[in-house]
């Protein structure tokens, strides 16, 4: 029995590998392991078929085959990625083969997986509403269809749901009118063939228009959902801005009001060193110089603290302020028990 390209350990760190770089873009990944392909990317179009990779809500799937045997790799994409370079993908698929080359088949399919996932992220940003559509697995040969080495089994727990929906299939052919019926009815009623003709391209054209609208609905959705989270981004983004201008202007609040402190313990200082002693030129100058300083920084004090609670009251700083618990008016100098 031949060997399997990577060993259960391997298979979990590329698992890991796919999850993560499906993480941050509306893409779908899947990676597809077996032995020989004749025609590389003819053989990967047609797996991406057959694995339901197409099947994807915006046609956002990529398929990462690997050949292992003919150390070969490829990468195919769906409609929805016509904006990547073929270049980008081929460079991820070397990824793979460089892997293959140094007998690190895993190693290099990670690198691989890490490369896809930054060109999706570049070309299909965003969160992936449609969740995860395709399971973060490996599929081999077994998986596909027109592989003899495909092994068509039904799990245990698939089976009553299986046989559920098979019986609704049943009921419906038993329920359904065949067209010569439908004819008979019609011409009972005095219409002709064409008229039914008619009647069933009135009603696939209504079907499809209603699909289209459904579509279009879904998609309208999306992007008022897109446009919320990018509106409450960038209301957050502009909240922190704000919040950090407040704290920088309550700093300097807090760094007048030091000041001040400081030439009133200055003030006392000089009180306390001529109380009893006579009057003279000395006195005069120190006390005289001492009350000034407390006068200029009482003003700068109260300048500051007057436009920051002239910020702190306006919009949108008062929503900063609630938001974020900032102090909405400062003391003034006069209103500070020192």
């Amino acid at each position: 029995m031949a060997k399997p390209l990577l060993s259960s350990d391997e298979e979990l760190l590329v698992i890991k590998a796919i999850r993560a770089a499906e993480k941050g873009h509306r893409g779908e990944l899947r990676v597809h392991l077996e032995t020989h392909a004749k025609d590389g990317p003819a053989r990967a179009r047609r797996l991406f078929k057959l694995l339901g990779l197409h099947r994807t809500a915006e046609n956002t799937g990529v398929l990462l085959h690997v050949a292992h045997r003919d150390g070969r790799a490829t990468v195919h994409a769906d409609t929805g990625l016509a904006s990547v370079p073929a270049d980008a993908w081929a460079e991820a698929a070397d990824a793979a083969e460089r892997g293959l080359a140094r007998g690190e088949a895993a190693a290099g399919i990670i690198e691989a997986l890490d490369r896809l996932g930054a060109l999706l992220r570049e070309h299909v940003p965003g969160v992936d509403l449609e969740g995860n559509e395709l399971p973060d697995r490996i599929t081999t040969e077994r998986d596909d269809p027109d592989s003899p080495h495909s092994t068509e089994t039904v799990a245990t727990e698939d089976v009553d749901d299986l046989i559920a929906i098979a019986t609704q299939l049943r009921e419906q052919e038993e329920d359904a009118l065949h067209r010569e019926d439908l004819l008979a009815i019609a011409t009972e009623l005095g219409l002709e063939s064409h008229h039914v003709d008619r009647a069933e391209e009135e009603l696939a054209r209504r079907r499809a228009e209603r699909a289209r609208q459904e579509e279009e609905d879904r998609r309208f959705q999306r992007r008022l959902l897109y446009a919320g989270v990018g509106l409450a981004l960038l209301v957050g983004l502009f909240g922190l801005v704000g919040q950090a201008s407040l704290r920088k202007d309550l700093a300097e609040v807090e760094a007048h009001r030091a000041q001040l402190r400081n030439v009133l313990d200055r003030q006392e200082e000089v009180k306390r060193r001529y109380r009893g002693a006579q009057t003279g030129p000395d006195w005069v100058a120190e006390v005289s110089g001492a009350e000034n300083r407390v006068g200029v920084e009482r003003r700068r004090h109260d300048q500051v603290v007057s436009d920051y609670r002239a910020r702190a009251s306006s919009f949108p700083g008062a929503l900063w302020v609630r938001i974020f618990g900032l102090p909405k008016k400062p003391p003034l100098s006069h209103e500070i028990e020192w």
